[in-house]
Order: structure tokens, then sequence, then C-alpha cells
């Protein structure tokens, strides 16, 4: 459980803020700290850097969709998180060690769990 109020205000900005471009330095000026101190207080508190948070939340955000809008077209998914039609494609296989198409594949009769809320109530990874 992530204890400081200044960890949280930036998780609710990321979350908020996930559909967009979101840069590291813009994440510690919403808390107010260098992005330098930002980013130790970040690691220390989460255990992984603010990029890779983004990325995660990003690539499970998208895992998601994909399960939920089966009509959109996988391009569209990545495209609504900033990536690139084969950008995405090889950024959500490094994330799932699947492809995108693999994924939606597989995940055809598995039930749809909403991101950010797994069974112990924090931050899901699927």
């Amino acid at each position: 459980m992530i204890n400081s109020e200044v960890i949280n205000k930036a998780i609710d900005y990321i979350m908020t803020h996930l559909a967009e471009e979101i840069r590291v330095e813009d994440v510690a000026r919403h808390c107010n700290f260098s992005k330098f101190h930002f980013c130790r207080i970040f690691k220390t508190e989460t255990g992984e850097s603010v990029y890779a948070f983004i990325k995660r939340l990003k690539m499970d955000q998208s895992a998601f969709r994909l399960k939920v809008e089966k009509d959109k077209l996988i391009t569209e998914v990545g495209f609504d998180f900033g990536y690139s039609p084969s950008n995405y494609s090889s950024v959500f296989k490094k994330h799932r060690n699947v492809s995108p198409v693999e994924f939606r594949r597989e995940i055809a009769s598995e039930p749809v769990l909403p991101p950010f809320y797994g069974k112990t109530g924090g931050v899901s990874t699927f």
C-alpha cells in the first residue's frame, strides 16, 4: 500500500491523463517537485520508475480496451494511447509476450475485468 500523499497525487494525475502524452516533468511539476527528486521518491515508494509505471498502465488499459472494444481496430486502440501502429504492436508484445492480434483472439472467451482493480484492490496487471 502506498502511503505517500505525493505518490497518490501523481498516480491520480497519471490515470487522469493516461490517454495523453505524459511527460515525467509534467507529473513532477503537478506534485511541486523537481524531476530528479520526484523520480527518486516515486521509485522508492512504488518500486518502478515513473516512465515504466506510465508505460505499464497504458499497456494494461489498452489491453482492457482490446477486450471490450472488439469492433475497434487494434491500430486505433494503440493510437489512442500515443503509439504508431508498428510501435504499439512491438511494445504490446514486449509487455504481454503476445501480439495484440493474438491477445484479442485468446481473450475472446475470458471474462472482462476493469484494469487498475485487481483481486487485491491494487493496480492490476491482468
